[in-house]
């Protein structure tokens, strides 16, 4: 699961700024396939059309930005 930043705090409201925003569940970003873009690409020596799509989310586990590649190929979903 990431996080995308926390949008800023309004003026005049107390308290700290929050650091994490709205989740995403990294395995649901495959249902949105129209925010996907078709490269092609050479995996063994066989050229393959793939698509993929990158994100930077914040990593919990590390609270810092990580970028996430997502790709559809010909063997399943990766990420």
């Amino acid at each position: 699961m990431g996080y995308f930043p926390a949008p800023p705090k309004p003026a005049g409201r107390p308290g700290r700024q929050a650091f994490y925003g709205e989740k995403v569940h990294l395995q649901e970003c495959f249902d949105y396939p129209d925010l996907f873009e078709t490269v092609s690409c050479q995996v063994y020596g066989k050229t393959e059309s793939i698509q993929v799509m990158s994100l930077t989310l914040l990593w919990r586990p590390i609270a810092d930005y990580v970028l996430f590649v997502f790709a559809v190929t010909s063997k399943g979903l990766l990420f």
